[in-house]
């Protein structure tokens, strides 16, 4: 009986959502890296699939299970850099990285950067928006 009233007292109480934090290029690199996918356009803007995957499932991965949650990927640029972002929470979601959304930006060649907390940016390539 106290069982019960222990896990129906748990049931209903109220949950914090976990904290989301930018993930370290030491995290990524030790559940697998990034591999750059195709960009693409759709209605007028940018997308860039990273092949972050923190499940460490990935060949040269370290860690396996990392227990992160890919968020988000954040991305902003520049004239010449685009730089991408994790967000990842600790629990149950997806372990791998939704496709980054560049938005709006010029036709050309780009480099590709991590830009993790705390760490130097990583370079993870060069893509080419457009023809």
């Amino acid at each position: 009986m106290i069982h019960m009233l222990i896990i129906a007292a748990l049931a209903g109480a109220p949950s914090k959502p976990l904290p989301v934090s930018d993930a370290s290029w030491s995290s990524i690199k030790a559940t697998g890296g990034a591999e750059l996918g195709k960009a693409f356009i759709d209605a007028g803007e940018w997308y860039l699939p990273t092949g972050i995957n923190f499940s460490g499932v990935k060949p040269g991965a370290t860690t396996l299970s990392s227990g992160l949650t890919c968020t988000s990927i954040k991305a902003s640029h520049n004239s010449s850099t685009i730089y991408v972002t994790a967000a990842t929470t600790a629990g149950l979601g997806q372990a791998v990285c939704p496709t980054a959304k560049i938005g709006k930006i010029k036709t050309g060649t780009y480099s590709v950067v991590y830009r993790g907390p705390k760490e130097p940016d990583q370079l993870l390539g060069q893509v080419t928006l457009g023809d």
